[in-house]
């Protein structure tokens, strides 16, 4: 339950973000953020997800940094984060002799993956650190230059879809591919 809970609010809180500044300011919006990061982080890391600690760590430092500074930009960078933390999750499988990612998921459905779908899964790795990086950097340039309405609409609308859309083609190309 608390894991479903966490999903829905990273995906909902650019609306978040975007309502909070709208209606109140940066410093109320931030607050709020911090009160939410305050209640997940301690129950995702206790429920195994050590991985969050730093990335916790650096977006409790930018939402105080926000509320301190009253910028909002520093709010808007969250998406930023955490699409680097994603890039660096999944580029950091691609090294030495560890399991990429996709082929982790790839072994919850099939343990014994033969080496072609394994190779398959480390390209499909390449593809989604590419995809994280891109989003990343579409993410900073609309923190920066673009309204807020556009850059809630790019971080809480269009970046899921294009991640949706790369998870579906993925599925449908591995389905064709192997059946």
């Amino acid at each position: 339950m608390v894991r479903i809970a966490g999903a829905i609010l990273l995906a909902a809180y650019p609306f978040a973000i975007w309502a909070g500044i709208s209606l109140a300011g940066s410093r109320v919006a931030g607050l709020i953020v911090l009160a939410a990061l305050a209640i997940i982080l301690p129950l995702r890391i206790r429920l195994g997800s050590r991985e969050l600690l730093g990335s916790g760590i650096a977006l409790i430092v930018l939402v105080l940094s926000s509320i301190v500074l009253n910028d909002p930009r520093l709010l808007l960078a969250m998406p930023v984060l955490v699409n680097v933390t994603l890039l660096v999750g999944f580029g950091m499988s691609l090294l030495g002799d560890r399991m990429p990612v996709v082929e982790r998921f790839a072994r919850m459905t099939d343990e014994h993956l033969s080496p072609r779908r394994a190779l398959y899964c480390r390209r499909v790795t390449k593809v989604w650190c590419l995809f994280f990086l891109i989003n990343a950097a579409v993410s900073f340039w609309l923190a920066l230059y673009a309204s807020l309405a556009v850059w809630g609409l790019y971080t809480g609308g269009i970046a899921y879809l294009l991640m949706g859309a790369l998870f579906a083609g993925e599925y449908a190309i591995r389905k064709i591919r192997f059946g």
